[in-house]
C-alpha cells in the first residue's frame, strides 16, 4: 500500500494491464511489452504471463507471441485456436 492509501500494483499487474490493451485479433511480442514498461528483459513478461492461470485473472495471453511470431507457453494449440476464433469475429 502506498502512503496515499492507494494499492500498489505489482509488476505482473502492470504487464497484465498492457496485455489487456492489445486489440482483439491482434498480437504483440514479449519484447514489445517489455519495452513499453521499460523492462530490461522480455523474460520478465514471460514469467508474469506464466502466472496468469495461477492468479485466475482474465488476461488474453493468446495475444502475446515470441519474436519469431510463434505462440509459446503452455497449451500453444489451444491458445492458437482461441486467437484464430477471436480474429474471425
Amino acid at each position: 500500500m502506498k502512503p496515499s492509501g492507494a494499492k500498489e500494483e505489482s509488476l505482473a499487474d502492470l504487464i497484465f494491464d498492457v496485455v489487456r490493451q492489445i486489440p482483439k485479433g491482434r498480437v504483440s511480442t514479449y519484447g514489445a511489452i517489455a519495452a513499453v514498461l521499460d523492462l530490461p528483459n522480455p523474460r520478465m513478461v514471460g514469467r508474469a504471463m506464466r502466472s496468469v492461470d495461477d492468479k485466475g485473472r482474465k488476461v488474453p495471453a493468446q495475444r502475446v507471441i515470441n519474436s519469431a511470431g510463434r505462440i509459446t507457453g503452455d497449451h500453444p494449440e489451444s491458445r492458437r485456436a482461441l486467437l484464430e476464433k477471436k480474429a474471425s469475429k
